[in-house]
């Protein structure tokens, strides 16, 4: 499914205040950022290094922005790179004081001036995975079989299990992993789900007997609802012939796109949040340097990545987790003093201004 974005705004992905994170506000002829001006609608930002008078941003030609610095104590940088001007485009991140927000384009119908969810299970407080989590609200009451498909490590089977969640969450939910010789376990699995749910993760590299054990299952309408997972898109699972025709239609009813991390990075800090939570480290905080770096990389193995980067910084006692030595070493695997002119050379995002 497409969605057509027209309207624009200002997304808190990060600010001391973690409570402010994921507030919206709606852009429109111009505006003043600062502590002064009270943009957003919990008010003042509780940053002491944002200026009184920020930055300006002027709606431009074809319905962007130009970002201008007022010449502001701490500077204003854009994707990780200091501005005195610079016309935005959707994703952009910003940075002013240890503020960080995110520019979004936004659909038409959605009343953006809103929390999308830092509490769910799937947090996010944009409108591209916004959007992932209303399909699973929307999927969540049916018996329907869904596909997931996206980029590894974007949450997927996550977002499997939420789809189970917003159903039944008492019902029995089982995961399978298609990579696996699963044949001997699936007729036992298939049983111990009936009345629940099924999840086969990387679908489309099951064994042929273990299809053909599916396949007899849907058949005769076993009392299991399917759901799966696969890391590419539908035309190219469909292409290789490998997955059986019926069973890709099978899985195929309703399908979910996986944004890969980099087209959703407002969402970044909110899932890191989310996993100090499930790790009870809820207590301790983020560093503004952790943090810079974090929205300069790309997420190649997307939340994956972001994990195997929070749990080093984990391991370390500091009640802040910092750019320290040993995640500079996980986000680059060299030493921290080199570690700003590797980001300014090879991983800050590309897109230009």
């Amino acid at each position: 499914m497409s969605i057509d974005f027209v309207k624009a705004g200002l997304i808190i992905a990060w600010t001391p205040d973690r409570i402010r994170i994921g507030e919206i506000f709606p852009l429109g002829e111009e505006l003043i950022f600062g502590r002064e001006p009270s943009i957003f609608p919990g008010g003042p930002l509780d940053d002491t290094m944002i200026s009184r008078r920020h930055f300006q941003l002027e709606r431009a030609e074809e319905g962007t922005y130009e970002l201008v610095d007022l010449h502001s104590s701490n500077g204003t940088s854009v994707n990780g790179s200091n501005v005195n001007r610079a016309v935005l485009k959707d994703g952009h991140w910003l940075r002013a004081g240890d503020t960080f927000m995110v520019y979004r384009r936004f659909p038409p119908t959605l009343p953006i001036n809103q929390m999308w969810g830092m509490d769910s299970m799937l947090p996010s407080v944009g409108p591209a995975f916004g959007y992932v989590r209303h399909l699973c609200r929307e999927l969540g009451g049916s018996r329907r079989p869904v596909l997931v498909v996206g980029p590894p490590g974007a949450a997927k089977r996550q977002i499997a299990e939420q789809i189970h969640f917003k159903g039944d969450p008492d019902a029995p939910c089982l995961s399978m992993d298609g990579n696996a010789p699963i044949e001997q376990d699936l007729v036992n699995v298939l049983q111990e789900a009936r009345g629940g749910t099924l999840i086969l993760r990387h679908v489309d590299h099951l064994s042929l007997h273990a299809q053909q054990i599916l396949k007899n299952a849907i058949a005769v309408e076993f009392d299991v609802r399917m759901l799966a997972t696969a890391n590419r898109p539908v035309s190219e699972i469909e292409g290789d012939g490998h997955l059986a025709p019926e069973l890709l239609r099978h899985f195929a009813q309703s399908v979910i796109e996986v944004p890969p991390l980099n087209d959703h990075i407002e969402d970044m800090i909110p899932w890191v949040l989310h996993y100090l939570r499930e790790c009870d480290e809820e207590e301790r905080t983020l560093d503004p340097t952790l943090i810079n770096a974090l929205f300069t990389l790309c997420w190649s193995e997307n939340y994956r990545q972001l994990k195997a980067i929070i749990d080093v910084a984990l391991s370390e006692p500091a009640a802040r987790l910092t750019l320290s030595k040993n995640v500079a070493k996980e986000l680059l695997g060299v030493p921290s003093l080199t570690l700003s002119s590797q980001l300014s050379q090879s991983f800050k995002k590309t897109a230009p201004y």
